[in-house]
């Protein structure tokens, strides 16, 4: 019995055994191995074949580095498990394309598949590759051509690379199997392909098209590759079932294309040296056809007027690298100023063509008759195959002396300082500050909305309704002929004030504005005015003999300028412009008129630019005093601008005074805290001031940080942005009965109490909180407004103070909580003082 037991209890261990093993091998493969598969063995070298890599017992990871003869693509990867009659099969299909690099007999060698941490290897595979189509009916429909403008070229020159694209077949897709190479060439693709249908043998083709620039930088043979392409086209339904998986994807249209390669033909290339140049005149570069246009606006001027050379280079070749003839304007008696090149350059089916224009300032210091000489261009012309000399004409000009007390007095060259300590000078900061900023734009007064303006267009939008309503009020009563002719006078006069001096419109509108003040004081309405009528009108109004002149002489100047074809320069413009806003203030039409141009920057004046040259003259030859007063008298005329002020900053830091260095960074500041040159500086600055206040906390300066990275233009117009936004939303919506302050109408009026607190801080500030910068080289901060009280401490140059109070010639300033006293007015400088 014993026996017995032990007997049965060995029986059922192993059935067991047998039962655990049974329901494991469904998990079990019942082999490992790797096929590979094609779908031809023969086809042109124009042709490519799929190959499939089949992997039985899960995923793996073919080496196709192995294939040596074909470019292979990969293709996507298939996954399958099956579990029949007790047996599992999982299955993994690598497919690729195959594209051959050569004719024979090519192989596709055993691929190395590692499965489950063993090595697998496929049979070999030979593929014969022949120079004949082999599926007419598919390729023949289909080929590729490439081509050049010309193979023939100088190093330099620009030529046109053109693939095109022949199908006569339905396509399904059409890519490069690579995008063409241009081995040592520049190149350039056109910005879009072409496509247009033509006739080739009676048969109808698709052509798509694409173009390239190309310039080959030296001489040399180069070859441009032949371009594939990959197409799909349209074949029957279970034509290919080998790859019905790989066609069934979404990506291509379930079964219905097939994809085909396509070459073009390869591009040689042939390019020659420049021949050697012997001329005197330097070669400019330029590589093309070309011509050059010099003018100049105006050629009789007077002391202090300005005029402006235009050098325009155009033609076709590389006009990007033109650069500005050599010209010697010595012994002129002109200031010269150059200003940006202006570009209009298009890339064009013959390559780049366009102008390239260049123009400088010259503004008359000296009367006398002048002439400049021809402007002389050498290019190498492609067409002639020899270099060719382009020229512009000889120019006189003619420069009267200015009698007017404002004409621009020669300032004697001797520097204020002695020469060796600007020597010294110099070497110590030329390698330690960012130059000066150069250009009109210097000059422009942009400083920002008075608070008036700020307000009245703050609250314009919220004004509307009321307006409208006293416009229905009003509606109904006849506006008299003078106050209509008036408000179109004060229209004209703003339309021409932001046209600018450039627009066309803008005599159009000084003409109208002038001739509807004179008919507003004849209580008359019309378009125009005859001189004889301009007589009687004002000679009846009570206007003297000069000024009747001179409102005749300007309608006769406007006139002259607009049908005559004559052209304006802006200084001109500026001139005839301020002429005209005089009258009109003398008719009584300018009340509004000032009002609402207040913030726009006037025109710059030809001495204004007389002094701002003289200015930067002054900086280049190392006279930074001159320079910074030359400076400082431009931006007391008035003018705000932060790069005025930064110029000024930068010159008194060359001539080593760093009181007022830092004055002017502030100033500059204000108006544009974000300016990299201007941060960079004032740092510098900085690090040469004595004085070192206590690190304190201002929570007002921290809740509004962002006022130092914003300026106060772009506060202000911020606001008037978002307040116009708030209460157009507004009214939309009280007139859809909806509520206002919900989504959008809260966050816009979130965002509009901040424009307006940051606007007003900014006021706040710079009427309440004054701060003010030591400029006197050391001074002792008094107990009183006398210079007999006792002295507290001493401050150095370039501390920077907040101002407390102000009392006659004295200002009671605060360095710290501990250092409070009185210093005088000369000997600090208030930051947000200027031109208020």
């Amino acid at each position: 019995m014993k026996r017995t037991g032990e007997k049965r209890s060995g029986i059922t261990a192993l059935s067991l055994c047998i039962v655990l093993l049974f329901l494991l091998m469904p998990g079990l493969s019942w082999g490992l191995g790797v096929t590979a598969q094609v779908d031809k063995t023969t086809l042109s070298l124009q042709d490519s074949l799929y190959l499939k890599v089949i992997v039985n017992g899960g995923k793996a990871d073919p080496d196709m580095s192995v294939i040596r003869d074909f470019k292979v693509f990969p293709r996507g990867t298939s996954s399958s498990y099956q579990y029949i009659n007790g047996q599992s099969e999982n299955k993994t299909i690598y497919q690729f394309l195959l594209v051959p690099q050569a004719e024979g007999e090519l192989t596709i060698p055993p691929i190395p598949v590692q499965i489950k941490g063993q090595a697998f290897f496929t049979q070999p595979i030979t593929v014969r590759v022949t120079d004949q189509v082999v599926d007419p009916d598919q390729v023949r429909p289909l080929f590729a051509q490439a081509d050049v403008l010309a193979d023939t070229l100088f190093a330099g020159q620009q030529t046109v690379y053109t693939v095109k694209f022949f199908t006569s077949r339905s396509l399904g897709g059409l890519g490069f199997e690579a995008r063409p190479e241009f081995k040592g060439l520049t190149a350039k693709s056109f910005e879009s392909e072409k496509s247009y249908t033509l006739n080739v043998k009676d048969q109808p083709y698709r052509v798509t098209q694409l173009d390239y620039l190309i310039i080959p930088p030296a001489p040399g043979s180069y070859t441009i590759d032949p371009v594939g392409f990959i197409a799909k086209v349209r074949v029957a339904a279970g034509q290919d079932p080998f790859f019905d998986s790989f066609f069934n994807d979404s990506i291509f249209s379930a079964g219905q294309y097939k994809q085909v390669r396509v070459r073009s033909n390869p591009v040689h290339i042939e390019v020659s040296p420049l021949p050697e140049y012997t001329g005197d005149t330097p070669f400019s570069g330029l590589i093309g056809t070309f011509d050059i246009q010099v003018q100049i606006d105006k050629t009789r001027l007077k002391v202090g007027d300005s005029a402006t050379l235009s050098i325009r280079v155009n033609g076709t070749g590389n006009i990007m690298d033109a650069g500005l003839p050599p010209m010697d304007l010595t012994g002129l008696g002109f200031k010269i100023y150059d200003d940006t090149p202006a570009d209009d350059i298009q890339l064009t089916p013959a390559g780049y063509q366009g102008t390239r224009t260049f123009k400088k300032a010259l503004v008359a210091v000296e009367p006398g008759r002048y002439r400049m000489d021809r402007l002389e261009m050498v290019y190498f012309d492609v067409a002639e195959k020899s270099y060719r000399t382009i020229a512009g004409p000889v120019i006189q000009l003619d420069v009267e002396a200015d009698a007017s007390p404002s004409a621009p007095v020669a300032m004697p060259d001797a520097p204020l300082q002695p020469d060796k300590v600007i020597k010294q000078e110099v070497s110590l900061l030329n390698n330690d500050i960012l130059d000066i900023r150069e250009g009109l734009f210097v000059l422009e007064d942009i400083r920002p909305l008075t608070p008036v303006t700020f307000l009245f267009l703050l609250f314009f939008p919220g004004l509307v309704f009321l307006l409208l309503k006293g416009i229905l009020v009003f509606q109904k009563k006849e506006v008299s002929r003078d106050k209509r002719m008036q408000d179109k006078s004060k229209r004209c006069l703003k339309l021409a004030a932001k046209s600018g001096t450039r627009d066309e419109t803008f005599l159009a509108h000084l003409y109208t504005a002038l001739v509807a003040a004179i008919l507003a004081k004849g209580k008359q309405v019309g378009e125009a005015v005859t001189v004889k009528e301009t007589q009687t009108i004002l000679s009846r109004a009570g206007a003297g003999e000069p000024k009747i002149r001179e409102m005749i002489d300007l309608l006769q100047t406007i006139e002259s300028i607009r049908f005559g074809n004559r052209k304006i320069d802006e200084h001109s413009a500026g001139r005839l412009f301020s002429r005209v806003k005089k009258a009109l203030k003398t008719l009584g039409c300018l009340v509004a008129a000032v009002l609402i141009t207040a913030g726009a920057p006037e025109p710059v004046q030809a001495t204004v630019a007389g002094q701002y040259t003289d200015a930067v003259e002054h900086y280049k030859a190392g006279r930074f005093y001159e320079a910074a007063r030359s400076f400082e008298a431009i931006a007391n005329q008035p003018t705000r601008n932060p790069y005025l002020y930064y110029n000024i900053g930068n010159a008194y830091l060359k001539a080593e005074d760093i009181g007022r260095a830092i004055l002017w960074y502030e100033r500059a500041r204000l108006m544009a805290p974000n300016k990299p040159d201007l941060v960079y500086n004032l740092a510098h600055a900085n690090t040469l001031v004595k004085d070192r206040a206590d690190p304190t906390v201002d929570y007002l300066e921290l809740l509004f940080f962002w006022d130092r990275l914003v300026g106060v233009k772009t506060i202000q117009y911020t606001a008037v942005l978002l307040s116009l936004l708030f209460f157009v939303w507004a009214g939309v919506r009280t007139v859809r009965r909806q509520t206002v302050f919900s989504g959008t109408g809260l966050i816009l009026a979130v965002l509009l109490f901040l424009g307006v607190s940051l606007s007003g801080l900014n006021y706040y500030k710079q009427t309440f909180r004054k701060t003010a910068v030591i400029i006197a080289e050391q001074v002792d901060v008094r107990s009183g407004t006398t210079g007999s009280a006792t002295p507290l401490f001493t401050l150095n140059a370039g501390t920077l103070v907040r101002v407390e109070e102000r009392r006659g010639e004295y200002m009671k300033i605060a360095f710290s909580k501990e250092r409070i006293g009185w210093v005088h007015s000369n000997d600090a400088g208030i930051v947000q003082q200027i031109n208020d």
